[in-house]
């Protein structure tokens, strides 16, 4: 019988923190579609860490915070990142 894989965990919160900040800085600075397929493959290959990432991620969002407020956030994102697209192609903005 085959033994079942270990899934690898981190084990300095420091690293787990680290991660998710540079996913907080790359989904507002780097092509989120890069981002995207960099992060299916990584829970693919790490399934573990991704969780551990995850975690902290929803750990530093407010649930008391209204939902407004952070589609307010969301949108500004996406807004200065499609700005940034059409100036790449050339787009006057």
């Amino acid at each position: 019988m085959a033994t079942p894989k270990k899934i690898a965990l981190w084990s300095d919160t420091d690293d787990i923190a680290t991660f998710a900040l540079q996913v907080c800085e790359d989904i507002r600075e780097s092509d989120t579609r890069t981002l995207h397929d960099r992060l299916t493959a990584q829970c693919a290959r790490e399934p573990g860490q991704m969780a551990q990432a995850m975690m902290a991620l929803a750990a530093w969002v407010n649930p008391e915070e209204r939902i407004t407020a952070r589609l307010d956030r969301v949108e500004r994102i996406t807004e200065v990142k499609a700005t940034n697209v059409m100036r790449d192609r050339g787009v006057r903005v």
